[in-house]
């Protein structure tokens, strides 16, 4: 099914130009990644209602890998909020979420979903979520635009959006809760990212950083201005885990890194 969305996600592509899908800070989640984002740790009772926020859905490519994941796991009892505001991917994602109500049914799950219109920076939610998954976009923003200034706790210089989401979707994430997003690196050692990364020192505790060398493995044929990080954190309220910078040299694409509770990222330039 991920090949499936794939397949009308590489229509839309073809009949969208690059430059507009860039201008969107767009690009899409292969789903061979979203395979491996979707690997999401299985502590939950099997009884518990679990929140799942996909907070940029695009194709809702993430949303559907992770659902299946934990139909398969044995939960019964799922609840998906899907944030999307761009209307031409749209008939995308409504394929996707009539997708997921299928394999729920087939799994005789109950499952909620919920699609939201609206910026997610934005955005006010009445609950906090068991699981937040994401691939934001990546885009620079003014330091006067709604983004920023309704995140300006966490602009240092030059916003990006993808950081802001960052932020946020911790804000919105509950107490031992599973929080996977793909971006560029620039977070772990850029300068306009200081705070947003301060942030991440005090509220989570990485457990895994999945490095790809080479972008182009990840997002073939587009632009992405720096490597592709993917990070599986688990959230610690109590625990700082001290973060400094990151910036390794890989030949090996899809490196996998097993973080420890007392080990830190060392600063190593670009």
């Amino acid at each position: 099914m991920l090949r499936t969305i794939e397949m009308y996600t590489n229509e839309y592509k073809d009949t969208t130009q690059k430059e507009i899908r860039k201008k969107k800070g767009q690009f899409f989640t292969p789903a061979e990644v979203s395979m491996r984002m979707a690997a999401v740790e299985s502590e939950y009772p099997k009884n518990q209602w679990i929140r799942v926020l996909d907070p940029g859905a695009g194709n809702g490519i993430l949303s559907f890998a992770v659902i299946d994941k934990l139909l398969r796991s044995g939960y019964k009892r799922l609840d998906i909020t899907l944030i999307e505001t761009d209307k031409e991917i749209l008939p995308v994602l409504e394929y996707t979420i009539t997708k997921i109500r299928q394999i729920c049914e087939s799994y005789h799950a109950e499952c909620f979903i919920h699609y939201v219109d609206q910026n997610f920076i934005l955005w006010e939610s009445s609950y906090l979520y068991d699981i937040v998954i994401c691939n934001p976009p990546y885009m620079k923003v003014r330091k006067d635009s709604v983004e920023a200034t309704a995140m300006k706790t966490y602009v240092y210089g030059q916003p990006n959006l993808y950081g802001l989401f960052m932020a946020k979707a911790i804000e919105l994430l509950c107490d031992n809760g599973q929080y996977i997003f793909i971006t560029p690196r620039s977070w772990t050692s850029g300068k306009y990212f200081t705070k947003v990364r301060n942030f991440l020192q005090k509220e989570l505790n990485i457990k895994e950083i999945d490095l790809f060398s080479s972008r182009d493995e990840v997002f073939q044929g587009e632009k992405v201005l720096q490597e592709t990080s993917m990070i599986e954190i688990a959230i610690m309220l109590d625990i700082l885990i001290s973060i400094l910078m990151l910036g390794l040299f890989l030949t090996k694409i899809g490196a996998r890194f097993r973080i420890g509770d007392t080990d830190l990222l060392t600063n190593v330039k670009d």
